[in-house]
C-alpha cells in the first residue's frame, strides 16, 4: 500500500459514516452556519437554528443530483424514470399503478429529472479529470472535531488519496469567469479552508489541496474542474475564523445580537456619486 493510500485509509478510519439527515441534526457548527454568523448576525443564526428553512422541490432535486453523480451505480440500480402518462385518465392511472407495482423496489423519479441526472453523470464520467477525481475515493464521510476551540463538523463530497479534498457543484455555467463569480458570491472559498483544516485536525494527515468539479445543470451538461490556489484558501481561513470568534463570544456571553442599537450613518452607494 502506497503512503497516499495508507493516509486515505487512516482518514477514513477517523471519519464517521452516517446518513445525511443524521449529520444535519448534529449540534456542531457547520461551515454554512458559520457563514450566517459572518454575513448576517448572531440573531439570524439563532433563528436559522430554531426554524431551519423548509426543503423545497429545487433543494430535493439538488440532493438527488448530488448523490447520483457521486455514486452513480447505486443510483442507477435503485431509481427508475416514470414514463410519460396522463394520470387524469383511467388508462393513465392504470398504467401508472401497474408501473409502480412492477418497480416497487425502486425510487420513482420524474422522467425529465431522471434524464437530466443521467446526462450529468455521463458528462462527468466523460471528463478525464472529473472521472479521475471521483474514482477510488471516499464519498460523503462526516468529520467532527474542533477549530479554534469550537466544536465543528464537515462532510466533504470527495476525499482523495494524498492531501486532496474535492467538492461537486452544480451550476448554470462552468465557464471560468461565470463560475469564479459564483465561487466568490457564495463564499465557497471559506468552505475550502474550513474543510481542509478540520479534516487535517481530525485525521492528523495534512490536507491542503481543494478541487471543485463544476457541472452545468442544462444540456450539454458541460463540466470543468477547478483547483483552488493557496492564497484563496488562506483568505477563506481568515474569514471562517472570524465567524468562529463571533460564535465563541456569543456562547460565553449567552447573547446573540442582531444589528447595532446605535444610530448608523447612511449615505449613497459609491456608484451613485
Amino acid at each position: 500500500m502506497t503512503a497516499a493510500l495508507k493516509a486515505l485509509e487512516q482518514a477514513k478510519a477517523a471519519a464517521i459514516r452516517i446518513p445525511a439527515e443524521l449529520y444535519h441534526q448534529r449540534p456542531e457548527l457547520s461551515n454554512s452556519q458559520n457563514n450566517i454568523l459572518i454575513d448576517e448576525t448572531p440573531a439570524h443564526f439563532q433563528e436559522y437554528k430554531k426554524n431551519p428553512p423548509k426543503q423545497t422541490k429545487a433543494m430535493m432535486e439538488g440532493q438527488i443530483i448530488h448523490s447520483a453523480i457521486l455514486e452513480p451505480e447505486p443510483f442507477l440500480d435503485t431509481h427508475v424514470a416514470v414514463p410519460e402518462c396522463d394520470r387524469r385518465t383511467k388508462a393513465g392511472k392504470d398504467f401508472y399503478e401497474k408501473f409502480c407495482i412492477e418497480h416497487a423496489d425502486k425510487v420513482k423519479m420524474d422522467n425529465d429529472l431522471y434524464h437530466r441526472v443521467f446526462g450529468m453523470i455521463g458528462s462527468v464520467m466523460a471528463h478525464r479529470k472529473a472521472r479521475e477525481t471521483l474514482v477510488k475515493n471516499h464519498n460523503e464521510l462526516s468529520f467532527f472535531g474542533q477549530l479554534d476551540g469550537v466544536a465543528v463538523r464537515c462532510r466533504p463530497d470527495i476525499l482523495r488519496a494524498g492531501n486532496l479534498i474535492a467538492d461537486l457543484k452544480t451550476t448554470e455555467s462552468a465557464k471560468e469567469g461565470s463560475f469564479q463569480y459564483d465561487f466568490t458570491k457564495y463564499k465557497y472559498y471559506r468552505q475550502c479552508a474550513f474543510y481542509l483544516d478540520l479534516v487535517t485536525q481530525v485525521t492528523g494527515q495534512k490536507h491542503d489541496m481543494f478541487s471543485i468539479i463544476a457541472v452545468e445543470k442544462h444540456p450539454p451538461y458541460a463540466v470543468q474542474v477547478f483547483g483552488v490556489d493557496d492564497a484563496t484558501i488562506e483568505k477563506g481561513r481568515e474569514e471562517y475564523r472570524r465567524g468562529l470568534e463571533i460564535y465563541r463570544q456569543c456562547l460565553e456571553s449567552d447573547k446573540w445580537p442582531a444589528y447595532s442599537d446605535e444610530v448608523v450613518p447612511l449615505n449613497l452607494c459609491s456608484w451613485a456619486w
